[in-house]
């Protein structure tokens, strides 16, 4: 699901990433359960629960358990963990929300987690009639699919149609359709915001 950023937040020039397997994508403004099991990936978020909870998620490009900085993509979502869980196995499960698009810039630490200097990626866009028209043309595609496909809930559509801004719609889209890893990477790396509604509308 997705919902508005915090606005209130401040990213800082580095964070602990966590990386995710199996084509996994989180995009900004959106709300997701992960579960966590990896001991570096607990011990990084159980080290955030006592700041300020902020990391960033980073798709890899593989199926590595023990990745490295070669491993990752470049582009990931600073991320805040809303709640934390801790099942009988050890693993967590949080909630997390994304904020908003980061490039990594260089890997300062490896150990005990990876930590990395981000800059912020904020999505470009151009407000105007097109923008407008992809938005209103992704919505109905949208509202087409859910129809045919059933995992997708019927209520999703008319969540999508009551999203003001385009930036929320695509990222809505993208995050409930059911896209392979390397398109949802794609997504998110997209240039301008008419690029990832051209893209969704393919």
């Amino acid at each position: 699901m997705a919902a508005e950023a915090p606005s209130s937040l401040t990213i800082p020039d580095a964070l602990p990433v966590l990386p995710l397997r199996g084509g996994v994508v989180v995009f900004p403004l959106s709300v997701v359960p992960l579960l966590v099991g990896q001991p570096r990936s607990i011990q990084l978020v159980d080290d955030i629960m006592r700041r300020e909870r902020l990391l960033v998620l980073v798709s890899q490009r593989n199926d590595k358990e023990q990745p490295d900085a070669d491993d990752l993509y470049r582009v990931g979502t600073a991320a805040i963990v809303h709640q934390l869980a801790r099942l009988p196995d050890g693993k967590l499960r949080v909630v997390l929300q994304g904020i908003d698009r980061v490039r990594l810039l260089a890997f300062v630490a490896t150990e005990p987690y990876m930590v990395a200097r981000v800059e912020l990626a904020p999505d470009q866009t151009s407000p105007g009639i097109e923008v407008e028209a992809l938005r209103r043309a992704a919505v109905d595609l949208f509202r087409s699919l859910v129809g045919l496909v059933d995992d997708i809930p019927a209520e999703t559509a008319s969540a999508v149609e009551a999203l003001p801004e385009a930036r929320q719609v695509a990222y809505l889209i993208a995050s409930v359709m059911p896209l392979a890893g390397p398109v949802r990477q794609e997504l998110l790396e997209l240039d301008p915001l008419e690029a990832k509604l051209r893209r969704l509308i393919d």
